[in-house]
């Protein structure tokens, strides 16, 4: 079967460089190359898939919705990607690290951080594997993770890296045209956006109900299975979303989010940045487990 709707792998990676970092020069210094040919590869793409891919505002540039939604579905792919043809050419090399995360926060945790760490320590290499499931990876086959859970998880060495805290997020827009509704008591029950995962995240009934707010129906509900995926819901002012800080705080910062109400959770569970027990660890390894501990 021939795959003609394949777009072509080289822009997809100026895509996912320039989408991470918000920035066509700061693109250009990671990829070694100039700023005229990423602005090319990114413009033979979006004449790839007919869509504008951001926004090009003087000196700043901004994804789109069909830009953030695209990065969302792609970066991930890149990653798997690139972990099946190391897992192919053979052993990792001896300063590599291979970091294990969850879909969710690899691209809305780990990678937009990366770039400080890389122009910190150019030496240490990062592999990242995205993966749902702990309990699928080897031991052998990670040095360091980052997961949520509710209780302090056994069998690995862990370390809460920040807490979990949990309030709801809208666009700047959809606040805006809905500005009257969340004055009252009721206002969480419409335009909700839902995560259904098996990942075992706090959604809209444990928080309602962990904040004593009672709704007894919920109207025009929204349901989406990739948590990156609800974020953007909410961007494209698709109705409110329960967010988590550190996940969203450059959307927040950026303006594309904001609090429609003033609720935070604090459940008292942790997200963890996780080693295998009962192995030794490199001297990279340990570099980048102090670094995240220290600038999380």
């Amino acid at each position: 079967m021939k795959r003609k709707l394949l777009p072509p792998l080289k822009s997809l990676i100026f895509f996912e460089s320039a989408a991470r970092l918000h920035s066509f020069t700061r693109a250009s210094e990671e990829l070694n190359v100039t700023q005229g040919a990423v602005s090319r590869q990114i413009r033979q793409l979006e004449q790839f898939l007919g869509k504008a891919l951001f926004l090009r505002e003087r000196r700043q540039v901004l994804l789109t919705d069909d830009g953030h939604n695209y990065y969302v579905s792609i970066a991930h792919l890149l990653i798997q990607l690139e972990d099946a043809t190391k897992s192919l050419k053979g052993p990792q090399e001896p300063d590599q690290i291979t970091f294990v995360t969850s879909s969710a926060l690899a691209p809305m945790y780990l990678l937009p951080r990366l770039p400080e760490f890389r122009e910190q320590h150019e030496n240490v290499h990062i592999r990242i594997l995205a993966r749902d499931n702990l309990q699928e990876i080897d031991r052998a086959q990670y040095d360091l993770g980052l997961y949520y859970h509710r209780s302090t998880p056994q069998m690995v060495e862990a370390h809460p890296l920040f807490d979990e805290q949990i309030f709801p997020v809208c666009s700047p827009e959809y606040l805006e045209q809905h500005i009257h509704r969340f004055k009252e008591p009721d206002a969480l029950s419409t335009d909700l956006i839902w995560l259904e995962s098996d990942e075992d995240w706090i959604n809209w009934p444990e928080w309602l109900d962990a904040m004593n707010i009672k709704i007894n129906r919920f109207h025009n509900r929204l349901v989406v299975s990739n948590y990156p995926m609800v974020i953007q819901a909410a961007i494209a002012g698709q109705g409110v979303a329960l967010a988590w800080s550190h996940l969203v705080d450059n959307e927040i910062r950026q303006g594309n989010l904001v609090k429609p109400v003033d609720l935070t959770l604090t459940t008292g569970s942790h997200f963890y940045l996780i080693m295998p027990s009962h192995r030794p660890f490199s001297k990279n390894t340990m570099i980048f487990r102090n670094w995240l501990l220290e600038n999380h």
